[in-house]
């Protein structure tokens, strides 16, 4: 998959870039975990319903899926 989605949209394996945050309402969220525009992620794991797992430059990090679906990301190469 390519172009500008959501994280909940996301496949493991995936090097993506934290575009934006469609969501105001959660980006306070987004940006206490170290989510903000310019992040580089890699995508772990990808749970059905729930959590995505990524690993960012502080650690893995497990994304609920409100917040997930509220995060545009591209490829990190873009």
């Amino acid at each position: 998959m390519s172009g500008v989605r959501t994280l909940a949209q996301a496949a493991a394996g995936e090097r993506l870039r934290v575009r934006r945050v469609a969501d105001a309402g959660q980006a306070p969220s987004l940006l206490r975990l170290g989510l903000g525009p310019g992040t580089l992620v890699t995508v772990r794991q990808v749970l059905p319903g729930g959590p995505v797992v990524v690993e960012t430059a502080a650690g893995p990090l497990a994304v609920g899926r409100p917040l997930a679906e509220a995060l545009e990301v591209e490829p990190a190469g873009a």
